[in-house]
């Protein structure tokens, strides 16, 4: 900045700063106005109090009340909308049951279920009582794979969606597009990784209403407080106005109206006090009246003597003048006579004086001779007049006498007031010395006597201008006064009262001002310079200068003082007795002021909907999934009840079927083996008695009789073993109440309550020709959820089921144990420490890693610390996660660029369109029957018609295709092992049909071989065959149902199919064709009208009807891949299924009745 620039801006600044001391005096006018306002006034104190106290009240009581209203208002959403969300994960696990979020065509589903959600809010929002509308958002839990999600997930905070994707219900409050919205989070099971499932409320009708019972407290609590203030405007009314009256005859009185009087109306408390004034005043008024008379007597005594006196004291004083003139003739007796008769007619004509004096002044007639003087020649004359005193007593003088002090004053009557003052503090002060000071402004002149006696005591001020009055009789006398020196004082006797105001132990003051004319009233004040230099407050009186603490003389404005009156004078004299400041003094003001705004504060910070909050964790879905503990007996049920709620409770697996035991005598529940097996039964069992039943009445035989789907081994591992179940239980009567008495080992469930208190849970094994991880069906239970790990744990350390026995393993040493505890980390890690696991190459560890990482990621664990005695598994990577081991994984899935195809007039096309293949398996070269690619696509395995018979062609799958020799009546549709290496097919189909298996080399050199499915055809005959994507299981159609094995690849280079199990045969008969969704699930198509299209796990617990209603029968074909839409032919063409129950079979391709539909693998 420049300096001109800078000079520039100055007067700006000089003007801001005069304009902000000119608010600031503005600010202190308007203070001191209100200020004044509230001293003078008692309505108005009473009126702000009752309206601060009723405000205070209504702020309160408005703030209690609407802080209830909000936490019912509030609390009822919230508890909807968790009952309402609940309702919304029941609803989306039934639906996506069988739904693997990593199929293709996962997002429609997703989508699907959302729509259903939001048409149940539609519904529910005309019907019952719920937590009204609200938006739904879907998307994948913390699995592998890539996350698909349905709805708006921008408003759900990361922090709820890590406690979700840890198994927890949680809710959090936050705000979307400015309005307050309940975030309802939850975990939902599917056939693969677990949903995270999203309910959006809007509290805005929340907010709404809230606003209006707020806004309805405001209007009616400040109605209430105006109605407050006018009733107490009017009750106060009452009461002030009489005191007002009183106040002004009493200021009238005060002033001299002697014959004022209240006027008295009623018999009330005031009308009382009136009465009482009134007699006061008459009793004064003839009091004054006396002693008027009486000083009327005093002064025309005094009037009389003092004219009286002078001629005959005339006379004496010429006979006295003549004898003390001859004394040196008379003798020594008679010269001393004479000369004391002179000293006291001095003395006497002195008191005549004074006399006349107070004569004119009480008649008023005196007259001020003034002369403009130099006030310093006036005190040392006072001073010098009683100088003898002074050193008779041995009292020092000292003066301080500026120069230049002019004053317009009556210098005789003004030096006889200083020579009073300095003798009486020559008599009173005990021989210290007396200070005089000058002081002088233009205003006005102060005269100073600072003596260092005792002082007065109090209430002997007012006396000091008496006549004849003395402070102490014991005390000597020097100077030889009248008493009569203070009573004669310029300005009569009120001027006198005033300067009694100066007197104290410091010393009196007298004040005079520098021109009498505006200041007849009595003394003036100085303001010291300082004082002047630092400005002066609003009503802010400074004392003189060298005076110290004394106080005022008298007043600069005797106007306004008079105005005044007697009423401010008491007011002050009051104030000054009780130390207390006047109804302005305000700390009680200011502390009510202060919680009247905290309270405001409070009630516009209370009771709003809120915007934003924490995440809160209700409880763990998986505690909170299973039904709470059932029930016990009910009292006085009869056996068959009694039983079938026996197999109700065996659901919940808390404290070692606590619940079901409850059924059993005593001796019984001690007997019982829970932990023998588990028998999972269709829902539908009966309760009978046998045919034969005890005679005795109080035992009873009962039998279960039900369908049985499979068993659970320790290992967690489901068996299918369709098959009828009958078991007799007895039951005995003790107390006229029915319990089991007896009953066999194991645990009876139905398959509803298994899949509610059992988690599926994928354990991970590794597949020891490709040295990658397979997955494993395993079921634990639910809860308690803090031991899910630690089972988990376990289970992985037990190796595979026996559903994968030879054909995977575990490279987790056998001898390996639990060093400690399975616990989770306070940084939220969960901390295995193995022991026991001898040496191991890198390899090895880094599929052991594979291994716990990928399991414990199925129960929702983010983040492994794996540790061997102690130290990491992996050198230098302690904890491990599901991103660190995503390519040890043996299932391929095809590419996403890699189309779908079809067979259908001889050649292989693509889907969707139809166009038919570049190379020979599209160009018609061959009359292709079916076909399979490999994974990646590349290379292609085409099953040709060739007269009578049927040839397997093998090559790329845009170029020239070589026949294998292999041939012969059938060939089924060929499936490739995951690497792209191996493709198997059945040959001949029926009872001697064998699995041929052709290998072809990176060369392209190809090999032919068998598979051992001995284990297959001893079921019926093979017709089709399937390879799971990760190459370790096989599913197969014999004697038209559905059968699994595993793999199992001998050191030798065989391979055989082994542990094999016929799934559901009661259910999925007539199968015509079936494929691998996943690793643990397949599409199963019939040729039955009543189940055309089934979904079934890989080991036959759960079996999910797929909707076919726009199919038509009999369907041919099937293929399936994951995050694929399901493929079928029938008679019309190809058609397309994404998944859930709102969908329908979309018709990809029409006029392929021969159209066989085929995925890559």
């Amino acid at each position: 900045m420049s300096v001109r620039s800078f000079v520039a801006r100055l007067p700006l600044a000089r003007r801001a700063k005069r304009a902000a001391a000119s608010a600031g005096v503005l600010v202190s006018e308007i203070r001191a106005v209100a200020l004044a306002a509230w001293r003078r006034s008692l309505q108005l104190r009473v009126v702000v109090s009752t309206l601060a106290l009723s405000t205070a009240v209504s702020l309160v009581l408005g703030l209690v009340l609407q802080t209830q209203i909000a936490d019912r208002l509030l609390q009822g959403k919230f508890d909807a909308a968790i009952a309402q969300a609940e309702s919304a994960r029941v609803i989306s696990e039934r639906d996506l049951s069988g739904v693997d979020p990593d199929r293709e065509g996962a997002q429609g589903t997703l989508n699907n279920a959302l729509d259903q959600l939001t048409n149940q809010s539609t519904a529910d929002a005309a019907g019952a009582p719920t937590a009204g509308e609200f938006r739904a958002a879907l998307t994948t839990g913390t699995g592998s794979g890539p996350e698909i999600s349905a709805g708006n997930l921008d408003d759900v905070s990361p922090e709820q969606r890590q406690t979700v994707a840890n198994g927890a219900l949680s809710t959090q409050y936050t705000t979307v597009d400015g309005i307050p919205t309940l975030v309802v989070g939850q975990p939902v099971r599917t056939a693969g990784r677990e949903l995270q499932l999203y309910l959006m409320f809007p509290l805005d009708a929340e907010q709404r209403t809230l606003g209006l019972v707020q806004s309805t407290l405001i209007v009616g609590g400040l109605v209430l407080i105006l109605l407050l203030a006018g009733i107490a405007s009017l009750v106060t009314r009452q009461v002030v106005r009489p005191v007002r009256q009183a106040a002004e005859v009493a200021e009238r009185f005060a002033e001299g109206h002697l014959d004022e009087r209240m006027p008295v109306h009623g018999e009330d408390e005031v009308a009382r006090l009136f009465e009482s004034y009134n007699e006061m005043a008459s009793s004064i008024q003839t009091q004054i009246r006396q002693l008027e008379e009486f000083g009327a007597l005093q002064r025309r005594f005094t009037s009389d003597v003092s004219h009286e006196l002078r001629t005959p004291l005339t006379t004496v004083r010429m006979a006295a003048d003549i004898l003390y003139a001859s004394r040196d003739e008379l003798l020594p007796a008679l010269r001393r006579s004479s000369e004391l008769l002179v000293t006291e007619l001095d003395r006497f004509e002195t008191l005549l004086g004074d006399l006349l004096e107070i004569s004119r002044l009480d008649a008023g007639v005196a007259e001020l001779g003034t002369d403009r003087l130099d006030m310093r020649h006036v005190v040392s004359r006072a001073v010098e007049a009683v100088r003898g005193l002074a050193e008779e007593s041995g009292t020092s003088l000292v003066l301080d006498l500026p120069g230049d002090v002019y004053a317009e004053v009556d210098s005789r009557r003004v030096e006889r007031i200083v020579r009073n003052l300095v003798a009486n503090a020559i008599d009173h002060g005990e021989g210290r010395p007396v200070h005089v000071t000058l002081a002088g402004d233009e205003h006005a002149v102060a005269v100073v006597v600072r003596d260092h006696g005792v002082g007065l005591r109090p209430g002997e001020a007012g006396l000091v201008f008496n006549r004849f009055w003395r402070a102490e009789e014991s005390r000597a006398r020097r100077s030889g006064g009248s008493g009569l020196g203070l009573s004669d004082q310029p300005g009569g006797r009120p001027a006198a009262r005033r300067l009694a105001a100066g007197v104290g132990r410091a010393g009196p003051r007298l004040g005079l001002p520098a021109d009498p004319a505006p200041h007849r009233g009595g003394p003036a004040r100085i303001q010291p310079a300082a004082a002047a230099a630092r400005g002066r407050r609003p009503g802010h009186r400074a004392p003189a200068p060298g005076v110290g603490s004394h106080p005022a003389v008298g007043h600069a404005d005797p106007d306004r003082a008079a105005r005044r009156g007697v009423r401010g004078g008491r007011r002050r004299r009051r104030a000054r007795r009780t130390g207390r400041p006047g109804p302005a003094g305000g700390p009680v003001t200011r502390r009510l002021l202060l919680i009247l705004a905290a309270l405001l504060a409070l009630a516009t910070g209370c009771a709003s909907v809120p915007g934003e909050s924490s995440v809160q964790v209700l409880r763990k879905v998986t505690e909170g999934d299973s039904p709470d503990i059932p029930a016990g007996p009910v009292e006085g049920t009869n056996p068959l009840d009694l039983v079938r709620g026996f197999v109700y409770a065996s659901g919940s697996t808390v404290d070692r079927h606590g619940a079901a035991r409850r059924f059993l005598t005593q001796e019984a529940s001690q007997g019982w083996d829970d932990g023998d097996s588990l028998t999972v039964l269709d829902e539908q069992f009966d309760t009978v008695y046998p045919p034969t039943s005890s005679t005795d009445p109080d035992t009873a035989t009962v039998r279960i009789r039900g369908d049985r789907v499979g068993s659970l081994d320790p290992l967690g591992a489901f068996e299918p073993a369709e098959a009828p179940v009958e078991i007799d239980v007895t039951v005995r009567r003790a107390d006229g109440q029915w319990r089991i008495d007896r009953l066999p080992a194991g645990v009876l469930v139905r398959l509803s309550d298994f899949r509610t208190n059992f988690r599926t849970v994928k354990g991970y094994f590794v597949d020891p020709a490709r040295r990658a991880t397979v997955a494993d069906l395993r079921y634990l239970p639910a809860v308690p959820a803090q031991a899910l790990p630690s089972r988990t744990v376990d289970m992985l350390l037990t190796g595979p089921s026996p559903a994968l026995q030879d054909a995977a393993e575990s490279v987790v040493p056998p001898s390996a144990r639990l060093r400690t505890n399975v616990t989770e980390s306070p940084d939220g890690a969960l901390i295995v420490d193995l022991t026991q696991v001898g040496d191991l190459d890198e390899a090895r560890r880094r599929l052991i890693a594979a291994q716990f990482v990928q399991t414990l990621a199925e129960i929702n664990v983010p983040r492994v610390r794996l540790l061997v005695d102690g130290a990491p598994l992996l050198a230098g990577r302690p904890d491990l996660t599901a991103d660190d081991v995503a390519g040890a994984g043996a299932s391929v899935q095809p590419g996403a660029d890699v189309p779908a195809l079809v067979v259908t007039g001889g050649r292989v096309r693509a889907l969707p369109g139809g166009e038919p293949l570049n190379g020979q398996a599209g160009n018609g070269s061959f009359d292709i029957a079916s076909a399979a690619t490999t994974p990646d696509g590349a290379r292609i395995a085409a099953v040709a018609r060739d007269g009578g018979r049927v040839r397997l062609l093998v090559g790329p799958t845009d170029g020239m295709l070589e026949a294998v020799s292999l041939s012969g009546s059938s060939l089924s549709r060929p499936t490739w092992t995951p690497t792209g290496g191996e493709v198997w097919t059945v040959l001949g189909g029926g009872p001697g049909a064998v699995v041929a298996r052709v290998t072809v080399d990176q060369t392209g050199v190809v090999r032919t071989g068998q598979v051992n499915v001995s284990a297959l055809t001893a079921l019926g005959p093979l017709t089709d065959l399937r390879l799971s994507r990760d190459g370790m299981r096989v599913a197969a159609v014999v004697d038209g149902g559905l059968v699994t094995g595993a793999v199992v690849r001998a050191a030798d280079g065989d391979v055989a199919v082994r542990n094999v199990r016929r799934l559901r045969p009661s259910d999925l008969s007539d199968v015509v064709g079936v494929d691998w969704r996943a690793d643990e699930s397949l599409i199963v198509v019939t040729a039955r009208s009543d189940r055309p299209v089934s979904l079934v796990s890989s080991d036959g617990l759960t079996l999910q009807l797929v909707p076919g209603s726009n199919l038509t029968p009999p369907l041919k074909a099937v293929t399936a891949a994951s995050s694929r839409p399901f493929l079928v032919a029938d008679q019309g063409g190809i058609w397309s299924y994404d998944g859930g129950e709102l969908d329908s079979w979309r018709q990809v391709l029409g006029a392929a009745p021969d159209g066989v539909p085929l995925y890559p693998g």
